[in-house]
Formats: structure tokens, C-alpha cells, sequence
């Protein structure tokens, strides 16, 4: 399949300005419901996307560091391996999905929807998670090192071996 890009204009500035191959891995992105109207370059680790739609969709191990993604709908995505460090995920939706050795170190999710996600291994050192929804997540083996979970749903949250060191724990209480 050849992709043909359009180039920068007064009425479209943005520009892809990648080769063939990472174009191709942009294609695979749907970009349904992305209300900056750009696309995202997220294999380039830029490019912002708030309230994106990426549900269903094999994202693993795609860089998203650092990127504003408040809001987006990652449910039921297969996002295992992929990079979210210090990215802004407020409120998004990661329901269903596959977060296994992800790194969500610094990332800021609170109000995110976790509700039934895989973080096992996952990486969640000093991330913010206050008011997320983690009821059914698996945390086995999650490095929840010095995260916020202050007010994360279920209260009583089933960390099996996971890394809790100086964590912030949704009942008030530290990790140890």
C-alpha cells in the first residue's frame, strides 16, 4: 500500500514529515473522534491527541511519552510494552485493555477507567492515579513505587506482589 500524505498549507499546517515506514505505522492508528483534527505522530513520540479514539486497537509498544492524551478512549486496546511516561492521561479510558510492561512511570492518570486492565509488570512509579477506577485490574508484579492512589477505586485493591514502596495507597495509607 503507498500513503500519500498532503503537505503543510494555510488550511492544513500540520506535516507528517516521516518516510514510508513510519508512515505506515501512523496509518495503523484510527483517528476517529480526535478533536485537534491533526494526527497524532505517537511513533515519534510527539503530537498531542487529547480525547483521541484508539479503542481495539494493537498499539503495543508505541511511545507516547509525554504526550497529552487526557480523555482518549484506549478500552480493549493492546498497548503492552508501550511508553507512557510522564504522559497526561486524565480521564482516559483504558478499560478491558492490555497494559502488561507498560511504563506509566510520572504519568498522570487520575480519574482514568481502569476497570479490568492487565498492568501486570506494569510500570507505575510516581504516577498520579487519584480517583482512578481500578476495579478487576490485575497488578500482579506492578512497580507502584511512590504513586498517588489517594481515592483510586476499589479501596481494597488486590496488589498480590506488586511494588508499593512509598505509595500513596486509596485509603490514606503509605505503602510499604
Amino acid at each position: 500500500m503507498i500513503l500519500n500524505f498532503p503537505q503543510p498549507s494555510r488550511d492544513r499546517p500540520w506535516s507528517l514529515g516521516v518516510g514510508p515506514l513510519a508512515a505506515i505505522a501512523i496509518a495503523a492508528i484510527s483517528l476517529t473522534g480526535c478533536p485537534t483534527g491533526a494526527p497524532p505522530t505517537a511513533s515519534q513520540g510527539e503530537g498531542d491527541c487529547p480525547g483521541c479514539d484508539f479503542a481495539g486497537q494493537d498499539l503495543s509498544g508505541k511511545v507516547w511519552s509525554g504526550l497529552n492524551l487526557n480523555g482518549a478512549n484506549f478500552s480493549g486496546a493492546n498497548l503492552e510494552g508501550a511508553d507512557f511516561s510522564e504522559a497526561k492521561l486524565d480521564g482516559a479510558n483504558f478499560k478491558d485493555a492490555n497494559l502488561q510492561g507498560a511504563n506509566l512511570e510520572a504519568a498522570g492518570l487520575g480519574q482514568a477507567i481502569l476497570t479490568g486492565a492487565n498492568l501486570a509488570g506494569a510500570k507505575l512509579g510516581r504516577a498520579y492515579l487519584r480517583g482512578a477506577n481500578l476495579d478487576g485490574a490485575t497488578l500482579q508484579g506492578a512497580d507502584l513505587k511512590d504513586a498517588d492512589l489517594l481515592n483510586a477505586t476499589p479501596t481494597a485493591l488486590n496488589l498480590g506482589d506488586a511494588t508499593t514502596t512509598g505509595a500513596i495507597l486509596p485509603d490514606g495509607s503509605q505503602g510499604e
